[in-house]
């Protein structure tokens, strides 16, 4: 059975730091299908990064697929970032695993930062999640899916396809918000597929004008 654990992900924006951001938004777009009401671009600046346990995010060549409907249509959704926080060993031991019980993911926190937000602000999302492995050192492929809802509708829901060995992972996504969003809470429901396995955990931001 494995060892359950829980990490707190430290608060706060790189304000002062440089964040190197993933390229390729016509990319991006094309790959939105061009949807109407879809918008996906960079977020540039401090707000395109997040920092968990003292880690900068750093860019990823995974794609986003997806952006913003409904009520957040117009939104931006900005480029993923990554940053390996523990090594594949280190990971395997806190949680007690072993190589017969397949591939298996933990998330162990989501955040969204600041967790109160004015209409056309930038909310960055982060999950931190533990990814272990029968085969050392062998990357696997990760979907990092980010549903956002509001009132039980949903708002968006991007996904982030990356390749990872084993180990603590975590993802940053930020998300800007159109001028016209409506206040009350939003919900994001984050999940990490690898290997037909997934484990999902939830936060909430709010929107106040």
């Amino acid at each position: 059975m494995l060892q359950m654990r829980h990490k707190g992900i430290a608060r706060g924006i790189g304000g002062g730091l440089v964040v190197v951001m993933l390229s390729g938004c016509a990319m991006l777009d094309e790959q939105t299908g061009g949807h109407s009401g879809t918008a996906v671009g960079a977020v540039a600046g401090a707000a395109g990064g997040a920092i968990l346990g003292g880690l900068l995010f750093k860019s990823t060549t995974g794609a986003v697929i997806g952006g913003l409907v409904g009520g957040l249509a117009g939104g931006l959704i900005g480029n993923a970032t990554e940053a390996k926080k523990q090594d594949e060993g280190a990971t395997n031991r806190e949680y007690g695993y072993r190589g017969n019980q397949g591939t298996v993911v933990r998330v162990e926190e989501v955040q969204a930062e600041p967790a109160r937000i004015a209409p056309g602000g930038t909310v960055n999302l982060a999950v931190e999640y533990a990814l272990m492995t029968p085969r050392p050192n062998e990357e696997v492929t990760i979907a990092e899916r980010w549903n956002i809802s509001h009132q039980g509708q949903e708002m968006g829901s991007p996904v982030h396809t990356v390749r990872h060995s084993g180990g603590t992972w975590a993802g940053s996504l930020p998300v800007t918000l159109p001028r016209s969003a409506a206040p009350g809470t939003y919900r994001v429901a984050v999940t990490i597929e690898a290997d037909g396995r997934s484990d999902t955990r939830e936060t909430t931001f709010t929107v106040r004008r």
